[in-house]
């Protein structure tokens, strides 16, 4: 599967998981002048910023290895 097929997949099944734990999806792919944010999802009183990582098997690594704190400050500085 193409990469971005299987991103946009993972992006979908992602969002699907976070409205029927009842949060409000706001926003997806929100583009700024230094990157992208996933999903952009508000629970009551919480903003909250999901970075997707799918992956078509775990020969890398799990997808929770590859938001690592360099990912991390990025995403912070976007905001």
């Amino acid at each position: 599967m193409d990469s971005r097929l299987l991103g946009a997949y993972g992006e979908q099944i992602a969002a699907r998981h976070l409205r029927t734990s009842g949060y409000k999806i706001k926003s997806a792919n929100y583009k700024t002048n230094v990157g992208e944010i996933d999903i952009i999802a508000k629970d009551n009183k919480e903003l909250v910023f999901v970075e997707v990582k799918t992956r078509a098997s775990c020969l890398y690594g799990q997808p929770k290895d590859a938001v690592d704190i360099t990912k991390k400050k990025h995403i912070y500085s976007m905001f």
